[in-house]
């Protein structure tokens, strides 16, 4: 699998996304979602607690859980993965985090059925080739100037 990413191979979130059939709605089936070459390298993942980046114990350390796939989010029509979805009230119970194709959404109101000030969206990248490489990171913005 290695030999499949040559010398300058771009993984690219963004381009790599993949939109989840509407039968997977709040399992974590497609999580990791798949690079250009079809491997599992998008991990879509929350986490409680911990500190700042420079604390004992960052957010990032924390034990993780995956994020389900929502395919309505918010009945706003956007797919993604998030804590959790709509209880099946009628009450639109979509919980943060959310991650979809273009963002990060979390929102820091502490009353349910929001997110909690502390549970934070990660984005994990996968390495498929079980192999110990050079890998530069860029963030690249799709957004336009304003």
């Amino acid at each position: 699998m290695a030999d499949s990413y040559g010398p300058g191979f771009s993984w690219r979130r963004f381009t790599d996304w993949t939109v989840q059939p509407v039968s997977d709605q709040g399992t974590t089936h497609g999580n990791a979602a798949p690079d250009a070459l079809g491997n599992a390298v998008w991990g879509y993942e929350w986490t409680h607690g911990g500190g700042g980046l420079f604390t004992a114990n960052p957010w990032y350390t924390q034990p993780r859980q995956k994020l389900v796939w929502d395919a309505n989010w918010y009945t706003t029509g956007v797919p993604g993965w998030a804590l959790a979805d709509d209880a099946g009230n009628g009450v639109s119970q979509d919980y943060n985090p959310f991650v979809d194709q273009n963002q990060i959404t979390l929102n820091i109101s502490p009353n349910p059925p929001i997110a909690s000030p502390d549970q934070i969206p990660l984005v994990r990248w996968i390495n498929p080739t079980q192999q110990t490489f050079q890998l530069n990171i860029a963030y690249i913005s799709n957004r336009l100037a304003r």
